[in-house]
């Protein structure tokens, strides 16, 4: 951020398959306090917001069309409940939002101006439907995991010696 680099936020499956925006923008805000002692250089709040909002559009290329709530852009809208916990009682709804929501206070979520989720449900698919499928196929999934599992300390050497030798290098940015 002080070199002016745009910074956008994001998650991936790299995340262990967890992939909620909310504990990215916690762990971004939280993340610098473990050996920054300056707190004037911990990004703000409203820092974190813009690397998720128009920092994520932008790292994606879309930010002329996403990423703010302006004419011209997209209707992709997130509406909270804010009489759940993270905001109760509701004081600062920026620091909240970053620090303390989980998506478990997520209403409405409107995707090109049409809503896919409303009062916390998916409208798109029949969420129990797809449970059910998943638990019809997980048998054959698992089969597949615990195969890739049992290989795992044969391969285990050759991924430490990687981890270590990127570990214990030293990388110029």
């Amino acid at each position: 951020m002080e070199a002016g680099v745009p910074l956008g936020l994001g998650t991936g499956e790299s995340s262990g398959g967890n992939l909620n925006l909310f504990d990215v923008m916690k762990m971004t805000a939280a993340l610098h306090r473990i050996d920054q002692p300056d707190y004037n250089r911990w990004p703000s709040v409203e820092q974190v917001l813009t690397m998720a909002t128009r920092g994520g559009a932008r790292a994606c290329q879309l930010d002329d069309k996403v990423g703010q709530v302006a004419a011209g852009y997209q209707a992709d809208l997130v509406l909270y409940d804010l009489k759940g916990f993270p905001f109760s009682p509701l004081n600062n709804p920026k620091d909240q939002l970053v620090c303390l929501e989980n998506g478990s206070s997520v209403d409405t979520v409107m995707v090109g101006g049409t809503v896919v989720v409303e009062s916390g449900r998916v409208t798109t698919v029949n969420e129990d439907d797809v449970r059910k499928e998943f638990r019809r196929i997980y048998p054959k999934m698992k089969e597949v995991i615990d195969s890739a599992l049992g290989q795992q300390p044969q391969i285990e050497p050759y991924l430490d010696y990687i981890y270590r030798q990127g570990a214990t290098s030293s990388l110029p940015v």
